[in-house]
């Protein structure tokens, strides 16, 4: 019994453990799955990112949620299946606590998803306090979109809001804020909008999520290659190995080949069937011939002796 208490203590000693570290980790961290219920599972640990996310609904007060269709949901990840759209005002702003002079990664998703079933992409501006961010066209990102901005914010708070432009409903999937060091990206405006990004890791490690996408067939060889870590999960007909085993056409080969090598042995039979006829026969032939010869023979003989007799 003692011993039962005391692993059941080390295994709650090490999940406290892990959360903690995970918790210093993303010390900082705002990570907003926007739409996403209040009274949902909030926070939680998204198992592709492993960042915390929670609810957005007690940083605005205006909006609805909403969610992308049922036939989209396996594409994307769990913070990218819920948004908050915007059908009511102009102007809708999340407001966060910041620490001011610190330096932030600004991360928005924006992903439609068909939630309301009328296909209609909005277009709308994004801004960062009083300032023009991006204008977001989801027309032409037909899969969704990111914007990235590193800032150093002014004072304590920080408004980022969505602003109507046309007749398109504003809508946002995930707000994230990360704390960088001062250091990092150093320039002397205070405000970097991203470009691209290309990682670029000592390791050479890469994740690629392929997961119920409803592949088949063999897995190329670009993706075998050593440090690329791959989710393949919900594609039962994918081959993690090549050659793709294929059980159902080797029993077809297997039937043909069987098929030919029998009808190879009748042809063999009766050809030599044949064979071994058209010798006996000729060796019949034969026969008859020397005994025909052998008959004419004695005939002339006979006929010779007669006609000295006479």
């Amino acid at each position: 019994m003692e011993n039962y208490l005391g692993l059941l203590l080390a295994l709650f000693a090490a999940f406290a453990i892990t959360n903690f570290i995970q918790a210093q980790e993303q010390q900082g961290f705002i990570s907003l799955d926007c739409g996403l219920p209040a009274n949902g599972r909030s926070p939680y640990n998204d198992t592709f990112s492993r960042l915390h996310f929670s609810s957005d609904a007690t940083f605005i007060q205006s909006g609805k949620t909403g969610k992308i269709q049922s036939t989209l949901v396996s594409r994307f990840m769990k913070p990218y299946t819920t948004l908050r759209y915007f059908p009511d005002g102009i102007r809708n702003c999340y407001n966060l606590n910041v620490e001011k002079g610190s330096k932030y990664l600004i991360r928005a998703t924006f992903i439609y998803g068909n939630y309301d079933g009328h296909d209609i992409k909005p277009v709308f501006d994004l801004y960062l306090g009083p300032n023009l961010w991006a204008t977001i066209d989801l027309e032409r990102a037909v899969n969704g979109t990111r914007q990235d901005m590193l800032h150093i914010p002014t004072s304590n708070s920080l408004q980022i809001c969505l602003v109507k432009t046309g007749e398109t409903t504003p809508l946002i999937s995930a707000l994230e804020l990360r704390p960088m060091e001062n250091v990092s990206y150093s320039t002397e405006s205070d405000s970097l909008n991203l470009y691209n990004m290309y990682y670029l890791s000592k390791s050479g490690s890469q994740i690629r999520n392929l997961s119920r996408n409803n592949l088949s067939g063999s897995l190329p060889q670009a993706f075998q290659r050593k440090g690329l870590e791959l989710s393949v999960e919900g594609n039962p007909r994918l081959c993690l190995s090549d050659p793709c085993k294929k059980p159902t056409k080797k029993k077809v080969v297997v039937t043909i080949v069987v098929s030919v090598a029998s009808a190879a042995t009748v042809i063999f039979v009766v050809v030599l069937f044949l064979v071994v006829r058209m010798k006996n026969l000729s060796i019949m032939e034969g026969n008859c011939k020397r005994s025909s010869n052998s008959i004419l023979m004695q005939l002339y003989f006979l006929l010779l002796f007669s006609s000295k007799i006479e």
